[in-house]
Order: structure tokens, then C-alpha cells, then sequence
């Protein structure tokens, strides 16, 4: 029996992915997820007043296969997550994992200064911290008294 509003339900959830792309990148500008690319690490941003602090899921990764990129106003990390090499004799049963190229672009809201850009891996976890411009922080204004 299909009614209604299980057809609405199910037309929801499978358009969740879409929206949450449409929402990424008319909010945050981070290009969305291609249907055609293999593997695409997931992120995730949290803004403070001094900074963005970016956190991207790099397991089995080599640091030396990760660039990172950064202008005044947006940040791209690129890299290669390689598969593993068959080896004469070996049957694989279930391979689940992605692997192959990936890019992932997020244009900030506000400036950012490159030059002040940290990065460290850890636990298969790439944090970068990215300051604002100064120009770009809150500034608490004194009001003179006439």
C-alpha cells in the first residue's frame, strides 16, 4: 500500500543528500560532493571569533599525498588515497572502502590571512586552523562621551 504521505517521506530522504549540498554550498561555499568521484573525505568547520578550525578525515593517508592550499578568502585540500596492491594468490571477499582522488574547495565567509595557516595530522585527522584577517574580527567600538 502506497500512500501519500509514505511516497513524501521516501521523496525526502532521498533528496536529504541534495539539500544538504545545496545548503553547503549557499552557506559555506564547500563544493559539494560529485556523484562521479570515488572518495570524498568528509569535514567539518566551527568558526570562533579569531578563526575557522577545519577538520577532515584522512585515514590511511600520507601526509606527503595531502595538499593544502589557501587564498584570502577560501582553502582547497587535494590529495590521493591509494589502494592497496593485490598480491599474487590473494582473493579479496568484500572491498568496501573508497579510495582514489579527491579535492574538496570551501570559500569562507569572511577574509582569512594564509600566512597564518597551522596544520596537523592526527589519528588520521588533518585539523587546520585558519585566523581571520584582522579586519574580519569582531572590534569592540569605545564611545566617547562629548
Amino acid at each position: 500500500m502506497n500512500s501519500p504521505m509514505r511516497r513524501d517521506l521516501a521523496h525526502n530522504i532521498m533528496s536529504f543528500p541534495r539539500t544538504v549540498d545545496d545548503l553547503l554550498t549557499n552557506f559555506w561555499g564547500i563544493t559539494p560532493r560529485s556523484q562521479n568521484e570515488t572518495w570524498n573525505p568528509t569535514l567539518d568547520i566551527k568558526e570562533t571569533p579569531e578563526d575557522y578550525r577545519i577538520k577532515i578525515e584522512l585515514p590511511g593517508i600520507d601526509t606527503d599525498d595531502i595538499e593544502v592550499q589557501v587564498g584570502v578568502d577560501n582553502l582547497t585540500i587535494r590529495g590521493e588515497k591509494k589502494s592497496e596492491e593485490t598480491q599474487e594468490g590473494e582473493n579479496w571477499h568484500v572491498v568496501e572502502r573508497s579510495y582514489g582522488s579527491f579535492l574538496r574547495t570551501i570559500d569562507f565567509p569572511s577574509q582569512v590571512r594564509p600566512d597564518g595557516v597551522t596544520a596537523e595530522s592526527k589519528d588520521g585527522v588533518l585539523t587546520l586552523t585558519v585566523p581571520k584577517a584582522s579586519d574580519a574580527q569582531p572590534k569592540k567600538v569605545t564611545i566617547n562621551k562629548s
